[in-house]
């Protein structure tokens, strides 16, 4: 709060109420699959549900106040090791433009993780997997925590907005 206080952010509380009745909701379901009608499935299903919701929640908005540390991006650096790699972006853009049914496809997998992550809670509840299950959301926190941490040391517009600014151009892709 104080980060933000300080910073002069103030937030919409109603995303924020919204997430922590559904995470209540979840520790009574599961409180009530462990105390009343026991079901070992759905209770870390619920549980396991409720924590990756605090957690998700917790580090995007520790992500989002990084970003006012205002570090210089690494677009640049990143672009020139792409290159040296042998990858050309702009080719590689152009060759997905070339195939819009593709690019939608590849558009839709890559803003699948949400419900890729709901599935894998779904099945490992499923399958009474209760400990893979846990390991899964241990890892999704570590990798999460990892990856906000490279990305507050090393921030990046990102290629699309990185080649729009250098070529002042503009990709269909990233309208898709």
């Amino acid at each position: 709060g104080l980060w933000l206080a300080v910073l002069g952010i103030s937030l919409q509380p109603l995303g924020f109420l919204l997430i922590a009745a559904t995470v209540a909701v979840l520790l009574a379901a599961a409180a009530f699959w462990a105390l009343v009608k026991p079901e070992p499935t759905l209770r870390a299903m619920a549980l396991s549900t409720a924590c990756l919701l605090g957690f998700t929640v917790a580090i995007a908005l520790l992500h989002y106040l990084a970003a006012t540390l205002d570090r210089p991006l690494v677009d640049r650096q990143l672009a020139a090791a792409e290159q040296a790699l042998g990858f050309d972006w702009q080719a590689h853009l152009a060759w997905l433009e070339e195939r819009p049914m593709l690019a939608r496809g590849l558009v839709l997998v890559y803003h699948s993780s949400g419900p890729q992550i709901a599935l894998v809670v779904i099945v490992l509840s499923a399958l009474r997997r209760i400990g893979r299950l846990w390991r899964f959301v241990r890892l999704f926190a570590v990798t999460l925590s990892v990856v906000i941490a490279v990305a507050v040391l090393f921030p990046a517009e990102g290629p699309y907005a990185f080649y729009m600014n250098v070529e002042g151009g503009t990709s269909r892709i990233e309208t898709i």
